[in-house]
């Protein structure tokens, strides 16, 4: 909010005096930190609801491997920008699982961007389903920066970022997951892995 006040100060102020280019450049800044500002703003009142438990689950059987499919593809280009490999390493006859499938995709996307935001060029990421008699697990993992003990027991925390190195995320977004994860009455886990990374781990019941 005073990024975006200021330089909408600035442009009222000086704005005879500044040439094209610098005038440009300001509206730019001023863009994104609105559209940062309303990202923000969505987020927190998506947590809010969630950890109200105002938003109900439409359970429904649904493939998680479809959906994993198609969230996916939506993420090709961000990690093709970065020269990361994908691998996703599942069959396409699983079981159906039994969950809101419009929740489920939001969490699998949280956990998709955070991935590709903090790994690093030329990185990898791994998905995984594994079936189990009464669930199916999700596994999302990265190589990136090392994590701390400290860091994974606050990291579904509401604004908690590893990183002090400004990355574009709101600090939202793991939390939301925990949140979805939570009106499912089941769980999700996070463990580093050797030589930097994470792993993320959730679980879905079979229908």
């Amino acid at each position: 909010m005073m990024s975006l006040l200021g330089y909408l100060e600035t442009l009222l102020m000086k704005n005879e005096s500044l040439g094209n280019e610098r005038r440009r450049e300001y509206i730019e800044i001023a863009f994104k930190s609105g559209q940062r500002l309303r990202q923000l703003t969505e987020e927190l009142f998506e947590l809010a609801t969630l950890e109200l438990k105002e938003a109900k689950p439409r359970v429904e059987p649904f493939s998680i491997s479809e959906l994993l499919r198609d969230v996916l593809q939506c993420f090709q280009l961000p990690a093709q920008n970065k020269s990361i490999r994908v691998t996703a390493d599942f069959e396409h006859d699983l079981p159906f699982v039994n969950a809101d499938v419009g929740l489920i995709e939001r969490a699998l996307n949280n956990l998709l961007e955070n991935a590709i935001r903090y790994t690093p060029e030329g990185g990898w990421i791994r998905i995984m389903l594994t079936p189990w008699p009464e669930r199916i697990e999700v596994s999302i993992a990265n190589n990136g920066p090392a994590f701390r003990d400290e860091d994974i027991d606050l990291i579904f925390e509401p604004f908690y970022q590893v990183s002090e190195t400004e990355r574009g995320g709101t600090g939202l977004g793991l939390a939301i997951v925990k949140s979805i994860i939570d009106l499912h009455g089941t769980d999700i886990s996070a463990e580093p892995l050797t030589g930097g990374g994470i792993e993320f781990r959730l679980t879905l019941p079979v229908a």
